[in-house]
């Protein structure tokens, strides 16, 4: 996964992480490993360190993220797409690199009115604050890649083939 969690947008990039770790824990029966790239460069591991020095918002940068995941045999998909530069660049490598990837922006409607709402007041309550629009997305996103059970990066492909839709292009 790929997000700025320091720098301007960092507060939505952990909103975001934090709807992954919750949509996680609702989940029985299957374990899902984060590899988490703070795309600000450096603030998440250390805030005293080059907080906001990446350069999240260029397409070059992102790419290089998922081209290093891709690199890591344990990693199986990929969750990104944090603005649509961005996620045209991801999923431009990870077309390249054959990792499936999600790019949580695209997951537009996959939460109903009453999932919203489930979602909103899960969140509430375990960070005692609201999700955002983008924080909905990276939840709905880690859903659809935690529906699908898959333990390797060809079984994960077969499910999103399975239901083609924009959010993996």
């Amino acid at each position: 996964m790929d997000l700025p969690l320091a720098g301007p947008d960092g507060a939505r990039g952990i909103l975001a992480l934090q709807a992954v770790r919750l949509a996680i824990s609702e989940h029985r029966g299957y374990i899902l490993q984060l590899d988490v790239r703070d795309a600000s460069g450096g603030g998440f591991a250390d805030p005293h360190e080059h907080e906001g020095a990446g350069d999240w918002r260029n397409p070059g940068f992102a790419a290089k993220n998922v081209a290093a995941l891709a690199t890591n045999g344990a990693v199986i998909g990929v969750l990104g797409g944090f603005n649509e530069p961005v996620a045209r660049a991801e999923a431009r490598v990870a077309r390249r690199e054959h990792i499936p990837i999600v790019l949580a922006p695209r997951v537009s409607d996959a939460l109903t009115g009453s999932q919203r709402a489930q979602f909103e007041a899960a969140y509430r309550q375990r960070y005692g604050e609201a999700p955002d629009d983008l924080a909905e997305h990276y939840y709905a996103a880690t859903k659809l890649i935690l529906d699908c059970g898959s333990h390797s990066r060809a079984a994960l492909a077969a499910c999103f083939r399975k239901g083609q839709s924009k959010w993996n292009r």
